[in-house]
């Protein structure tokens, strides 16, 4: 409150602060008050005999739990402060004023980051053709014996650009890659190097931890690069379970329409297995529950089996059935 009347006192002198006039600062409302003096007087007042009240506190029960917050005060005060420093730090970083600085563009290299194969691929590719650039897929051989395999479902399913293997002795994901985008940043220092990874969503907390640690570890190695963009294209699992069973659907429609041509019993025998097509999702979707109600009823039938087997019968032929387990 000292520093605050000193401050009221200031802007009273220079005319900034007259009387009717109010300026809002961070936490509070300046006044025009002709009493500042008296009143700055008073909180120095108050804090001189804050301060000698604090001193004796810490020094009469120190060795009863003070000394904590001796310690704890001044540490916080200077974490509070370097985090101040910091921020005022980036932001004179970050300012424009007085640069004659001005964009333009920048050629952009595209690397598209695939693991193998699959409809996470196709949809990355999609994106990496949609920007209308030059772009390459790279694939880090972790696994070389599975090389082949990619090459020949790139040859069948893609068919198009560069599939770029980077070999991984030491089976390390992260190296390769930074050493390949290292490469590209020499080779054209005044460019970007687009980096294109995918994350699968799966829609459930549980099952997304399982996958979602990849791009993670893919951003740690490349932050630190200059002139590396790192772009994470999601791809929904739902949405490609919806594709999937649009496409069996159409597969199976498609499959009595052109039967039906052939005449009644073809396409009696053409829509029986459509339906069977369709119905072949359902069945899947509830593989899961019908799996469990077999086995509650193979349990309780063990279970009837276990307490008849199991129990003493007295005829008059006086026989005992015993079945020990």
């Amino acid at each position: 409150m000292v520093k605050r009347w000193r401050r009221v006192g200031a802007l009273m002198k220079s005319g900034v602060l007259f009387p009717g006039k109010e300026i809002s600062t961070l936490g509070s409302v300046l006044h025009h008050d002709p009493a500042w003096r008296a009143k700055q007087l008073l909180n120095a007042i108050g804090a001189v005999i804050t301060a000698i009240v604090t001193v004796v506190f810490l020094l009469s029960k120190f060795t009863q739990g003070a000394w904590v917050t001796m310690l704890l005060i001044p540490g916080l005060l200077a974490l509070f402060f370097r985090i101040h420093t910091h921020y005022q730090h980036v932001a004179a970083v970050m300012s424009t004023a007085g640069t004659q600085e001005h964009p333009h563009r920048r050629h952009i290299q595209t690397i598209v980051l695939i693991e193998n194969i699959h409809r996470e691929s196709m949809r990355l590719i999609d994106y990496a053709k949609s920007l209308e650039g030059p772009w390459k897929a790279v694939h880090v051989a972790v696994y070389p014996e599975r090389i082949p395999e990619i090459k020949r479902k790139w040859a069948e399913r893609i068919g198009e650009g560069h599939l770029i293997i980077l070999p991984s002795p030491y089976r390390r994901l992260s190296l390769p890659i930074r050493q390949y985008v290292e490469k590209l940043l020499q080779e054209d220092p005044d460019g970007f190097v687009n980096v294109v990874i995918g994350e699968l969503v799966t829609g459930s907390p549980l099952t997304q931890i399982l996958h979602q640690n990849s791009h993670f570890i893919q951003q740690l190695a490349l932050q630190d690069l200059d002139g590396v963009v790192i772009t994470i294209v999601p791809v929904q699992l739902r949405k490609l379970e919806e594709n999937q069973e649009h496409h069996s659907q159409n597969r199976g429609s498609n499959a009595v329409s052109a039967v039906e041509a052939l005449g009644p019993n073809a396409a009696n025998g053409a829509a029986q297995n459509g339906n069977a097509l369709n119905n072949g999702n359902a069945m899947r979707r509830n593989g899961v529950s019908s799996e469990n109600n077999k086995l509650h009823r193979i349990r309780a039938v063990r279970r009837i089996a276990h307490i008849f087997l199991h129990r003493e019968v007295n005829s008059r032929y006086e026989y005992v059935f015993r079945v020990h387990g």
